[in-house]
């Protein structure tokens, strides 16, 4: 979550650079029109500058020539005199959040310099009102919950109904002027100054970008990203972006100088306390732009600080970010009858260690279609929602509470004809306390409509107290009296291996559970002999393994097979499957997947074939001399190049719009100076 907050604001940042200009007003000497909250005292010595009550809250800025630590203390003091209760304390250097609460009442208060020897006090006043999760009546929403034997979840969601943007223009038409504690960004705030400085007419945007994350050591992120957008922009505005390029290319380190500068300093001013964000270096590599087509070719290198960059983060690197796509964007967008001439079509992929996610979206005025595919390693959490040991994966929703303020409530709802929910566990998984109303077939549990639409809520809230445990070891099937055998099919109860069949006194075939990264084993001994077989997927390469040949290209999963007689083993065919998300999200050359065997300190690749394939996984079958660790790989697709259409740059998700907007805004300043 801290993680999401950075990126949020280091985002939002970048926008107001973008949308406003750089210079500081003086101190006003008056306050502007208003009044003081009775219950919230404002620090001596200053100056109300600003003043905006909207329904539940209430936004008060004050400015004067007065010490931060001062204040704070002020406040700290003078805040629980009036029935305020400290629940947040936050520093960075000369900046500091702190937030109280009280019955029925919230309260957040940002200090931060202004300027040499002025400081702004910030104060956010919320009414808490009790909050409802809910679905829109009749929209139809189909969403797919499958946890998998091996340890993996995946949510794929199809959606289709009012734009997405219509929710932007009910919520933030009016939202807070600066942000609170911890989000360091306000849509609403921006994106309409932002679009008013483009064409108001509906102008075609494409765009093609990819991003790479790495971190070379504990903190630091590196940030790798090049593409091109294609943008709406109105002739003054092509020619200072000419300009612009024109500077780059006379002076590409003075233009990287000036552009680190200009990020250091809004940093300073717009992030007062949303975590100890630095950059610390940034290089344009790449910048051209092509009048004619409006388009711009990028190419920038960034790296920032943060603890918050540590463990978890590092965990997932290196991490790959792409986004793809064309439309059209009637701009400024103020009002919802502003959204008739929008059109987009959006692809946006990320692929890292343990996770792989694919967004398509249809934008077409008012209406949308969104599909939704991810799939991802199910870690333990704080909240206790999910637990894991070695063999074991417990999920229990009604943790999800932890999630939620004790005053959110869940409606029933009735008029939801055209939602659907599918939960689908492991075979001899317990599922206890499911939300009523559904239909099941074998392992899969499956709601419509109403039922559907309530199941969704009870479990997201809590509400159902749904528990969910499954075994996630190692598949696992033994083998006796082999001589006796032949001819036979044996049932497996557990394990993950369904049956095993006996083809000969030398040769069986192990069935497994549709879930696990092998389907099929074909097994050919030398003798005879009692044996049993494990297979199991490893979530990352063991340390002892050197890394695959680089040619191979990059890795889909690492297995590792094993048995209690392994000389006795002289061939196997194995059957594997890789999902088509992954294939799609890391634009895969099907031919070149491989498996590779580890053996003698290195890997030999193994002779692989590709047997079929459905909607969701393609199917491959490789031979073998025998078993140890083995690595699934291969290659990406020659990038095509499309024709010029890239980007609204407000629509691309967190990482992409800061760094596209890094270098646009970079360059409307450097201009502007």
């Amino acid at each position: 979550m801290r993680l999401k907050t950075i990126s949020l604001a280091l985002c939002g940042f970048l926008l107001f650079s973008l949308a406003t200009s750089g210079s500081l007003s003086a101190v006003t000497e008056t306050d502007v029109p208003g009044e003081d909250l009775s219950d919230v005292p404002r620090y001596p010595d200053t100056v109300r500058t600003w003043y905006h009550t909207y329904d539940d809250y209430t936004s008060i800025s004050y400015r004067g020539a007065v010490d931060v630590t001062a204040v704070k203390d002020f406040y700290k003091t003078e805040m629980p005199k009036h029935g305020w209760t400290l629940t947040y304390e936050y520093s960075y250097g000369n900046y500091v959040s702190l937030s109280f609460g009280k019955k029925g009442f919230s309260a957040d208060i940002s200090i931060y310099p202004y300027y040499e020897g002025v400081t702004s006090v910030y104060v956010y006043y919320r009414i808490q009102r009790p909050q409802q999760i809910s679905i829109p009546e009749n929209v139809p929403l189909g969403l797919l919950l499958e946890f998998k034997s091996t340890g993996r979840c995946r949510v794929k969601a199809d959606y289709s109904g009012p734009n997405p943007f219509l929710l932007y223009y009910r919520v933030g038409v009016t939202p807070p002027p600066v942000p609170v504690r911890s989000t360091g960004f306000t849509a609403g705030s921006v994106l309409p100054e932002f679009g008013s400085t483009l064409t108001s007419t509906a102008k075609p945007v494409s765009w093609d970008i990819n991003i790479e994350l790495s971190s070379p050591s504990e903190g630091t992120l590196n940030i790798t990203a090049n593409g091109w957008v294609v943008l709406p922009l109105t002739a003054e505005q092509k020619q200072m972006v000419s300009l612009a390029v024109a500077g780059y290319k006379f002076a590409p380190e003075m233009f990287n100088q000036r552009a680190l500068q200009e990020i250091q300093l809004q940093l300073r001013r717009q992030l007062r306390y949303t975590a100890d964000l630095e950059v610390t270096a940034l290089n344009t590599t790449k910048l051209d732009w092509d009048d004619a087509a409006s388009k711009l070719t990028f190419g920038v290198t960034l790296t920032a600080k943060s603890s918050e960059f540590g463990a978890e983060l590092r965990r997932e690197l290196p991490m790959s970010i792409s986004t793809s796509g064309a439309g059209s964007i009637p701009i400024p967008m103020k009002r919802p009858e502003d959204l008739e001439g929008l059109k987009l079509d959006i692809l946006y992929k990320v692929v890292a260690k343990r996770v792989v996610a694919e967004l398509q979206m249809k934008l077409v005025g008012f209406t949308s279609t969104i599909g939704f595919d991810f799939e991802f390693e199910l870690p333990a959490d704080e909240k206790g929602v999910v637990t894991r040991t070695e063999n074991m994966v417990v999920l229990d929703f009604g943790k999800m509470k932890e999630y939620w303020p004790p005053y959110t409530a869940v409606p029933e709802v009735q008029a939801h004809e055209n939602v659907r929910f599918v939960l689908r566990v492991p075979s001899g998984a317990e599922a206890e306390n499911l939300p009523l109303g559904y239909t099941q077939t074998n392992t899969t549990y499956t709601w419509v409509g109403s039922s559907a639409a309530n199941a969704i809520l009870a479990l997201v809230s809590g509400e159902a107290g749904t528990r969910i445990s499954y075994y996630v070891g190692p598949a696992t099937a033994t083998i006796t009296n082999i001589e006796g055998s032949v001819g036979k099919t044996i049932e497996i109860e557990n394990g993950y291996i369904r049956s095993v069949e006996i083809k000969s006194e030398r040769m069986f075939v192990a069935n497994l559970e549709k879930d696990q990264p092998l389907r099929r084993l074909e097994v050919r001994l030398a003798e005879p002999v009692d044996i049993e077989v494990r297979v199991q997927r490893l979530p990352e390469k063991p340390a002892e393994v050197v890394e695959p040949p680089a040619e191979r290209g990059i890795v889909h999963q690492y297995l590792e097979v094993e048995t209690t007689a392994p000389g006795q083993v002289e061939s196997a065919d194995l059957e594997f499957l890789v999902p088509q998300l992954w294939i799609r999200a890391n634009n895969i050359d099907v031919s070149t997947v491989r498996l590779l065997r580890y053996q003698a300190g290195g890997w030999a690749e193994l002779e692989t074939t590709k047997i079929g394939e459905d909607e969701n996984n393609v199917y491959f079958s490789a031979k073998t001399t025998g078993f140890s660790i083995f690595a699934v790989t291969a290659q990406a697709q020659l990038p095509t190049v499309p024709a010029p259409p890239p980007l609204p740059l407000w629509v691309i998700a967190v990482l992409t719009v800061v760094l596209v907007v890094a270098i646009l805004g970079v360059v409307w300043r450097y201009l502007s100076r």
